[in-house]
């Protein structure tokens, strides 16, 4: 089957999403694979795929090769005389580009919208007329997404392999990522119209660490130690717009805030946070004379924006570059032990550097029911620098600054679990080959200066990481129990 002009103009006929189009898609892939191994010290693989989408018009074919390869260093002569202290060594490397064809179909081209009714005529001369319009804006030169990955790394044994240690350093490079961009309602297509876009490039490097030791005796133990960084830029935005703010990255997710926070903008790491900075509320009839040379219906109590770009005015200019939800480095330890019948095992995980966007907080203030309210400024609380509750969307209380950020760094134990396992002497008696008592913990204790609920928001891969939308928090669990085995 070939992807021709003709198989890319399939119908979307009646529906108006996802579910109810009559809709067709088709993907094509080749592959070809070679590898190659020899005693199992030079490792060789090589692979080209050729994929077809027909959710892009004018370049549907893509080609991504890979290879990959080893080598066993420990296995050579010459390391004989290390293998005492260092009992194994490899080295790898490896290139691979992959693609991505995640949009809609029908990027490529306009589509219309059913169920856009309108109410026609005057008094009591009015009728509903059934209607359409056009939300989804042709672009034929939509093509595919690659991303090119090189990667190098080792693999290291210490002292007949009780020590491990493996290493990782990595660049990967997005080329023409897909992103719909949200147009403005004078394009014609109402709110929320958007068209989708190669909008850009990005890298990411990284570097990963594994250190594992093991430790066999009356007391044996092992423990393991991870460490993870990953700093991504944009590199290139097309086009003469360097930055391009995601349409579903307001705090709270509510019709009551529409300020968008998180954005693709070129020099920064993807998902970045542009925020209006702000500097405590006014408390002063003389701090107020002096902000309503930039905000002139402002009152004493509320917050004060900072003019960033100096024009006198506060507007979309005034935004800076405040962090985002990506971590600067993650850290993870995993220890376990046993002592005769005592076991013990333990796990925790570390995110340091990332910021959180406390949407939940928001929310709470938008509809009045946050218990920091109690404290908002009053002329009898004059010091405060909670703002007074004027309405959900006063500036006050808008997504768009700095006064919902706060650190999401965070250290948690996930499992923690002691057991005692009864001597087989007393219960192969009882037919019964191991009883075991237990008592285990999840998530008992989480380390952080975040205000809300979890610091582990998650959220999707760019647009929202980083925002508490109400995210549910991670629950805890304590619990004791018996392991029975005949």
């Amino acid at each position: 089957m070939f992807l021709t002009a003709q198989h890319q103009i399939p119908n979307v006929r009646s529906g108006n999403n996802q579910w109810t189009q009559d809709r067709e898609s088709t993907l094509i892939g080749m592959l070809a694979r070679l590898q190659y191994n020899y005693k199992g010290k030079y490792l060789l693989s090589a692979a080209v795929r050729r994929d077809g989408s027909s959710r892009f018009k004018e370049e549907p074919w893509g080609v991504f090769p890979s290879v990959s390869a080893g080598w066993n260093v420990s296995d050579e002569k010459f390391w004989n005389p290390l293998k005492s202290t260092v009992s194994s060594f490899k080295l790898r490397a490896s290139r691979g580009t992959t693609g991505n064809q995640g949009i809609a179909d029908y990027s490529y081209t306009p589509t219309i919208t059913l169920d856009n009714d309108y109410v026609l005529g005057v008094a009591t001369n009015q009728n509903l007329i059934l209607g359409a319009t056009q939300t989804g804006f042709a672009n034929p030169k939509v093509r595919w997404e690659t991303s090119v990955s090189l990667n190098g790394g080792f693999d290291m044994g210490f002292f007949d392999n009780k020590l491990t240690l493996s290493g990782d350093i990595y660049e990967t490079k997005k080329q023409d990522m897909l992103f719909p961009v949200l147009l403005p309602p004078t394009a014609g297509g109402g709110n929320n119209a958007e068209v989708v876009l190669n909008v850009g490039d990005m890298t990411n490097k990284g570097v990963e660490f594994a250190m594992n030791y093991q430790h066999a005796g009356k007391l044996s133990w092992n423990a393991g130690l991870t460490y993870t960084r990953n700093d991504n830029i944009i590199t290139k935005m097309s086009g003469s717009n360097k930055i391009i703010y995601f349409d579903d990255s307001s705090i709270s997710g509510h019709d009551n805030d529409q300020d968008l926070v998180t954005a693709l903008a070129e020099g920064y790491e993807g998902g970045a946070f542009f925020l209006v900075e702000t500097a405590g509320t006014i408390k002063t009839e003389e701090e107020l004379a002096t902000y309503q040379a930039i905000v002139p219906d402002a009152k004493i109590g509320d917050l004060k924006y900072v003019d960033f770009d100096k024009d006198g005015t506060i507007g979309i200019g005034d935004r800076q570059y405040m962090g985002s939800g990506t971590p600067e480095f993650e850290m993870g330890f995993n220890f376990s032990a046993n002592y005769k019948a005592l076991d013990f095992s333990m796990q925790w995980y570390g995110s340091f550097g990332a910021e959180i966007i406390n949407g939940n907080k928001a929310l709470a203030y938008k509809v009045g029911n946050h218990q920091d309210l109690v404290y908002q400024w009053t002329p009898q609380n004059s010091t405060s620098d909670i703002p007074v509750n004027r309405n959900a969307t006063h500036n006050n209380y808008r997504g768009q600054t700095d006064y919902w950020l706060d650190d999401g760094t965070f250290v948690r134990l996930r499992n923690i679990s002691l057991g005692y396992t009864i001597p087989r002497d007393y219960t192969e008696k009882l037919g019964i080959t191991k009883f075991r008592i237990y008592v285990a913990a999840q998530n008992p204790l989480t380390i952080t200066k975040y205000d809300g609920y979890d610091p582990e928001v998650g959220n999707n891969g760019l647009s929202t990481r980083g925002i508490d939308k109400g995210t549910y928090p991670v629950s805890s669990q304590i619990r004791t129990g018996l392991q029975i085995e005949f």
